[in-house]
């Protein structure tokens, strides 16, 4: 179930925080099967992977 709290945030689970939180191996960005969303039931994108590599500009 998708939970919608804002109007444009939209968020399909809620990660738990770790006993240990850890500290990243580098800045990378990655992404795996985001879905975005206009409305709940109009989706925009579906299962989007991306991953951004450390120092690189995307837009």
């Amino acid at each position: 179930m998708v939970n919608c709290d804002q109007e444009y945030l939209c968020i399909s689970s809620v990660l738990a925080e770790p006993a240990r939180p850890q500290q990243p191996q580098d800045a990378s960005i990655i992404l795996q099967k985001v879905t975005f969303l206009y409305r709940e039931d109009h989706p925009a994108r579906q299962d989007v992977s991306l991953t951004i590599p450390v120092s690189k500009v995307t837009a």
